[in-house]
């Protein structure tokens, strides 16, 4: 969701918002070859919500600064969540990477 405004003719903002939801369902093994190997399921749900703003402005007609702001997560893979049986292990209670970004440009 997204909300831009331009004030004037040199100046342009946008203001945005994200909703990140995974959830996933599965079973996990403990115990492999051993008397007390057993198989659970399990049942894995998040929800995240990140934000920005992002403005532009021509100082002169060919010098536009820039400087954009945003909270974001990056969901786990289904390879991450579930392993690939070879080099990525299960880990349904892996959470999302979360960041906070700052750009700062300049355009001539």
């Amino acid at each position: 969701l997204a909300y831009k405004f331009d004030p004037d003719d040199r100046w342009s903002s946008t203001l945005f918002g994200k909703y990140y939801h995974i959830t996933a369902e599965g079973s996990k093994q403990y115990d492999f070859g051993l008397p007390t190997q057993r198989t659970d399921d399990f049942s894995a749900s998040q929800n995240s919500f990140g934000y920005g703003v992002a403005t532009a402005y021509f100082l002169l007609p060919q010098l536009q600064l820039k400087v954009s702001y945003e909270h974001t997560y990056r969901m786990p893979t289904a390879d991450e969540m579930f392993g690939d049986g070879l080099f990525f292990t299960l880990n349904p209670d892996l959470g999302p990477e979360q960041s906070d970004n700052l750009n700062v440009g300049a355009s001539y």
